[in-house]
């Protein structure tokens, strides 16, 4: 069985004519060969905070960013998903969010 596919992962113009404008400035890869592997929770603190898009390449994660701002009206407020590479879901975790996640399945690669 063949299949092929193509995926724009970024596009400034696209995402600044929907109103989110951001400067992308670095990509890392991560890799887990097995499931339940932790990694995080962790978050940049002012003059290095920084935004995360999430995106699983191979296989799934549990991904969770809780709300940790100061002035957010829910303190510790935890928004949650599945991240899998067989969609096109991503997840956006701005500045003052912790960030961690949980591989789901083995051989997991995430952006």
């Amino acid at each position: 069985m063949y299949g092929c596919w193509f995926d724009e992962t970024w596009s400034e113009p696209r995402l600044a004519e929907a109103g989110f404008s951001k400067t992308f400035v670095q990509h890392y890869l991560s890799f887990s060969d097995h499931p339940g592997a932790l990694r995080g929770l962790h978050c940049q603190v002012p003059t290095a905070a920084q935004d995360k898009l999430m995106d699983t390449l191979t296989d799934a994660i549990r991904d969770i960013i809780p709300d940790m701002r100061e002035d957010a009206s829910i303190i510790a407020r935890l928004l949650a998903t599945q991240l899998a590479a067989n969609d096109t879901v991503r997840f956006w975790a701005p500045p003052g969010f912790l960030h961690g996640s949980i591989t789901v399945t083995p051989d997991t690669r995430v952006a």
